[in-house]
């Protein structure tokens, strides 16, 4: 059946499968191939995760990916990005020096031998650089560690756009909209009246309380 499909709706049809048929792992710890950070996915617990899977090897548009996300999210305590390369822990080192400016100071991840992205269920198979990797893909998990979004890029080139992933953001963080109560739910808008000492009810709605 695959065989027929062209490769968006391929790797489409593999995402939803991955994200709905396989779990991802309730909790993960990845070390910085560029600093001492340790990133351990429970102690973000309460905050959005986003997860960038970059591609091994040399890569400009993850550059530009990393590059726009970090400079667009920057003051954006709702979420924590973290950003994932299979690369060497010196390789990684070199390619973040590309990223030029404040960028180049960004904690970069690393996820030996795609583990990480394995356990996610990122779809393998593109060839890139001689090289067969998984594809580009990005993660966004919720505050209690759920996956709510994902996205697979089909190429090197098609990225989520940060205005995208920040719409889909607010989005998710809208608080669920409460249902209209029905008629006979809703409460009655008459006055209450004051009771005597009897039980009866005094008053008179006509003159507005008593002779």
């Amino acid at each position: 059946m695959f065989a027929k499909l062209k490769l968006p709706v391929l790797l489409a049809a593999l995402s939803l499968t991955a994200q709905f048929a396989l779990a991802n792992p309730e909790d993960f710890t990845v070390n910085s191939a560029t600093d001492t950070n340790v990133f351990k996915l429970s102690d973000a617990k309460g905050k959005f995760v986003a997860i960038h899977f970059l591609l091994k090897t040399e890569c400009p548009f993850c550059l530009k990916h990393t590059r726009v996300y970090s400079e667009k999210s920057m003051g954006d305590n709702r979420v924590i990005h973290i950003f994932l390369k299979p690369d060497s822990e010196a390789e990684i080192k070199s390619w973040t020096m590309d990223l030029g400016g404040e960028a180049s100071k960004l904690t970069i991840y690393r996820d030996p031998d795609a583990k990480l992205a394995e356990e996610f269920s990122i779809p393998n198979g593109f060839k890139f650089h001689g090289e067969v990797v998984h594809y580009p893909a990005l993660v966004l998990l919720d505050g209690s560690g759920k996956e709510v979004f994902r996205y697979v890029g089909k190429n090197n080139t098609d990225r989520y756009p940060y205005e995208k992933f920040s719409a889909k953001l607010d989005e998710l963080m809208m608080p669920m909209a409460k249902p209209a109560m029905s008629p006979a739910m809703t409460p009655s808008m008459a006055p209450s009246m004051p009771k005597t000492m009897d039980g009866s009810m005094g008053g008179s709605m006509k003159n507005g309380g008593g002779n």
